[in-house]
């Protein structure tokens, strides 16, 4: 395990952290560190922040993931990407996780 972030409460499995390492953008290092840290069934039931879906009210709250992994995830990113905007990165992380909801609605539909 190795750990990551500022504080060296947070560790991802040195495979992530090899992988994500080897990223040639923050949004790539994110997204890896991203998986390594939460589940997809978690992932599949938060996003960024909390809260209800904008694009659909009436679905299921939203949990938000877990402050102190998320701002682990951050200061690594930005860390080893000086130049990256925090922004940017929170961007790609909430991109990574719609993608993974398309992607079950999509096999669920298939099925």
């Amino acid at each position: 395990m190795v750990k990551i972030g500022n504080d060296g409460t947070v560790t991802v499995s040195s495979h992530c952290w090899e992988t994500a390492k080897a990223s040639t953008t923050p949004n790539g290092m994110a997204r890896v560190l991203l998986m390594g840290l939460f589940s997809v069934d978690i992932l599949l039931k938060s996003n960024l922040k909390g809260g209800v879906s904008k694009l659909d009210p009436c679905s299921d709250r939203r949990k938000a993931l877990d402050p102190r992994k998320l701002q682990a995830l951050l200061d690594t990113v930005v860390n080893q990407f000086p130049t990256a905007k925090e922004a940017d990165v929170r961007k790609s992380i909430n991109g990574r996780i719609c993608e993974l909801r398309h992607q079950v609605k999509s096999k669920s539909v298939l099925v």
